[in-house]
């Protein structure tokens, strides 16, 4: 009997062993696989409707925005007169993400192409952006609050890269609104440049980011002067307007001094 007991043991045993792996493999968490359910023909189609009637929507008030136009007044006190940057931060988040493209034919207008149906509906999600941008740049006071250490520098990174998507679709908008024939409203985009560039020179860490919407003014100033009939009116106050603005060069070039002074 012992040695019955003894053979049974070790069968047991090697049949632990042999299984036991096996067995602890098929619950291996890693070997799961999760099935994401697919959407039914009908909740797709029912997105698919919702997000093309959006688009119509954003197509229809851009359109309806371009008509009925109306550009700000100077002395028009803004609604919070205490700090542009807390604006410009709500405006970069009511950008919306473009596709593929939509991001390919931004970069074509800036070759010379005119803005078609598709950049037009994404221009009309925009405007909630659009319009913040341009009540910011009016309000004189600007502190942008970033820290100046070495450990900010992504947020540097990322305040500049939100400042070229917004430089990048007001110089789309503005020569959208030269193609309609809107030229003082696309001047006064290329004005809400230029103040974006002043506000960002008042930072002596920002003030090599401001050079670049004042470039992207200048490029579509450019343009629509070279669209737009005569026009001695729009001139005149485009004129004054830049007369008025200091000059971001000038603080960029005293900050290089600055810096090779420190050196």
């Amino acid at each position: 009997k012992k040695h019955i007991f003894l053979i049974c043991g070790i069968i047991f045993l090697s049949v632990i062993v042999t299984y036991a792996p096996r067995g602890y493999n098929q619950k291996d968490p890693n070997e799961i696989k999760v099935e994401i359910p697919k959407l039914s023909p009908m909740t797709q189609m029912i997105q698919s409707a919702r997000a093309a009637g959006e688009d119509r929507r954003a197509e229809k008030r851009y359109a309806k925005r371009n008509a009925e136009i109306v550009t700000f007044v100077e002395d028009n006190p803004p609604p919070n007169p205490d700090n542009a940057a807390l604006l410009y931060y709500q405006a970069f988040l009511l950008r919306p993400e473009p596709n593929e493209s939509v991001f390919y034919k931004m970069n074509m207008i800036f070759g010379g192409e005119v803005a078609d149906r598709e950049v037009r509906t994404y221009l009309g999600h925009c405007l909630p952006m659009i319009n913040l941008a341009e009540i910011a740049s009016r309000i004189p006071q600007c502190t942008w609050g970033l820290w100046n250490d070495s450990e900010t520098e992504f947020g540097l990174i990322d305040l500049r890269s939100n400042i070229g998507h917004l430089r990048n679709i007001l110089s789309v908008d503005a020569r959208t609104l030269a193609a309609d024939g809107q030229y003082r409203a696309a001047m006064e985009r290329c004005i809400t440049m230029l103040r974006l560039s002043r506000h960002l020179s008042g930072d002596s860490g920002l003030c090599r980011i401001s050079l670049e919407p004042e470039f992207s003014a200048m490029r579509a100033a450019q343009y629509i002067l070279g669209v737009m009939p005569p026009d001695v009116e729009t001139l005149t106050r485009f004129r004054g307007q830049l007369t008025n603005m200091k000059d971001v060069q000038s603080n960029y070039i005293r900050m290089l001094q600055e810096d090779f002074k420190s050196t």
